[in-house]
């Protein structure tokens, strides 16, 4: 006769209990958020970044730059400024010169993506905010989106800010603050 050795007197019922108490505490957890229980002096130990895009029906991808892309474009845009020129001079008519045009700036701007990688490149919607933190070194970055179409004209924005470790910063990108891409390009084309 072979013996159960029963470590803990439980009946199959008690243990289906007591398992749906630690599933329901889990789900607790899940739906109130666990950022309650995440330890203070980890807290204390990154920065937060709340990124809110106030345009409707639009999407954007954006990164985290720890320098200024503006002048490595402007570096590129010169560079290539007299093979454009021609070429724009070229065009048939004005609508192939805005093609042109836009051939000249969006290679020079996606450049400066270059040394992202895929997984830090990041997606932003109008509706729903973006979250962002890290535990890299403090200082100035800068918010720098890929180029979006927007009442037919090509629009970024490239945002300074300075993060501090155990502070969360709210930025809103909107018309105000979009990076003068556009204007930029044109005046390092007539230098």
């Amino acid at each position: 006769m072979k013996k159960k050795l029963n470590l803990i007197n439980f009946n199959k019922n008690e243990m289906k209990k007591m398992g749906n108490i630690v599933l329901l505490f889990i789900s607790i957890l899940l739906l109130f958020g666990c950022e309650k229980f995440i330890d203070e002096e980890q807290e204390a130990k990154t920065w937060k970044i709340q990124i809110h895009l106030d345009k409707p029906d639009l999407v954007l991808q954006w990164a985290m730059f720890d320098k200024d892309p503006v002048p490595g474009f402007k570096d590129r845009v010169v560079r290539r400024r007299n093979y454009q020129l021609k070429r724009e001079q070229e065009a048939k008519d004005s609508t192939e010169r805005k093609m042109l045009r836009w051939a000249g700036m969006k290679p020079n701007w996606d450049y400066g993506f270059k040394n992202v990688t895929g997984d830090q490149v990041y997606i932003l919607k109008s509706v729903s905010d973006s979250y962002f933190g890290s535990n890299a070194p403090d200082g100035k970055k800068w918010i720098v989106t890929k180029i979006v179409w927007i009442n037919g004209e090509p629009v970024c924005w490239c945002l300074p800010i300075e993060v501090e470790k155990g502070k969360k910063i709210k930025i809103t990108l909107n018309k105000d603050n979009v990076f003068p891409l556009a204007e930029t390009y044109d005046k390092v084309m007539k230098q």
